[in-house]
């Protein structure tokens, strides 16, 4: 099987500025509350942070706006901006809207991020300034009583939003947090001629299954992995066509059932190519792309947000054919590692162990909202949770009386 590399996309040069992290001048926050028309303007200093913290495609403007656009058009944003010596040094942006949380009507701030989509939030920051810039947020929200909860999904352990949350319930301010998203990712051997087989949960009858499944799809035909690092609009058309084919077209949750969804994922794309972080890969029988990933790249470690197969070669798990073909382009390219993204559904664990865990987490304000929304969820539910799983256990455990 041979790479073809369609076309080449400049790497990213990710900037640095001395002494960042060290600076002992303390940083001060400030707020922009705007419409989502009017908050692109904002973007371009967000864009500049983004490269010099080198911050993660989720958490760039070029990721955000395009789901607000598309998807909450009319959402008020809130941006609240950290700086040091006049420059950006995190940026946290917020949906402020009015909902209702368990019954309870609240002023909820909330990421601009999909609920149901795999991408972790967080603050934009440079990993050596996520304690400075979570205080500095910390200081500007808890000195604000116009809102009642403030709702991070899928929030990583290591970035400056869980240090927010950290510092939030230092303070007293009751917190809600439950585990969101188990993700498996694979540590990979750079430079490994052979990564699968060096992988140390695959096992032997995975990999001996590969091997055959390989050697009877070629028998078809030609088998060939090609790479997109920039968009190129007829492999996308055939990613969205492939996936449509599917189990998800017959479910109409597919991109192509929607066309806001299709408007949407092609801007992501542009954008990632247009920044250098695109890897499209598609897995190729006789000229025909028979799986796909819409991957992107984030220094030295891929991940997908998107994949789809042919259920017409099955038979081949054309699915897993690609993730052995991509693991060893990526190992070769000085890659270390392969991020899954999503659930850990039983297929991805096949090939790894590792889960990293992802987080819901609530923090909520000294408020009447706040108070009430916390019992709500937190106490009255978890104790009415608890209180059933004991009486299931007492069930379970009664002797049964025959009739």
């Amino acid at each position: 099987m041979e790479l073809t590399l369609a076309g080449e996309a400049a790497s990213p040069i990710v900037a640095s500025r001395p002494g960042m992290a060290e600076s002992i001048v303390p940083p001060a926050a400030s707020i922009s509350i705007m419409t989502v028309p009017v908050a692109t303007e904002a973007a371009m200093s967000w864009s500049q942070l983004a490269m010099i913290a080198g911050c993660a495609p989720f958490l760039r403007p070029e990721w955000i706006f395009p789901y607000l656009q598309t998807f909450e058009p009319r959402a008020t944003l809130e941006i609240i901006a950290v700086h040091r010596h006049g420059e950006p040094i995190g940026i946290l942006p917020l949906i402020r809207e009015r909902s209702w949380f368990y019954g309870v009507p609240i002023r909820l701030l909330r990421g601009p991020v999909q609920r149901s989509a795999p991408d972790p939030f967080d603050i934009a920051c440079a990993a050596g300034d996520a304690d400075a810039v979570a205080g500095a947020v910390w200081q500007t929200l808890r000195a604000r009583r116009d809102w009642d909860a403030i709702e991070l999904v899928d929030l990583p352990e290591t970035g400056a939003g869980w240090r927010l949350m950290q510092l939030a319930e230092a303070a007293g301010y009751r917190i809600g947090r439950r585990v969101s998203r188990c993700s498996p990712y694979i540590s990979l051997p750079a430079g490994d001629p052979d990564p699968v087989a060096t992988l140390p949960v695959p096992t032997s009858k995975f990999r001996a299954n590969l091997r055959r499944r390989m050697r009877n799809l070629e028998k078809i035909g030609p088998v060939e992995l090609k790479r997109y690092p920039d968009f190129d609009s007829a492999a996308f058309e055939q990613f969205l066509e492939l996936e449509h084919s599917g189990w998800k077209g017959r479910n109409g949750t597919s991109i192509l059932s929607d066309s806001r969804s299709v408007a949407y994922y092609r801007a992501l794309a542009k954008a990632a190519a247009q920044n250098g972080y695109l890897a499209m890969y598609a897995l190729e029988c006789d000229g025909e792309p028979i799986a796909m990933h819409l991957g992107l790249t984030h220094g030295r470690r891929y991940m997908v947000p998107k994949l789809t197969y042919s259920e017409l070669h099955h038979e081949y798990a054309p699915g897993h054919l690609l993730v052995q073909a991509v693991i060893q382009d990526c190992a070769a390219r000085g890659f270390t590692e392969f991020d899954f993204l999503g659930n850990a559904m039983t297929w991805k664990m096949e090939w790894t162990d590792q889960i990293r865990g992802y987080h819901r987490v609530h923090i909520f304000n000294r408020t009447v909202g706040g108070s009430l929304a916390y019992r709500s969820r937190y106490s009255l539910l978890t104790r009415a949770q608890a209180i059933r799983r004991r009486l299931q256990a007492t069930a379970s455990t009664e002797p049964r009386v025959s009739s």
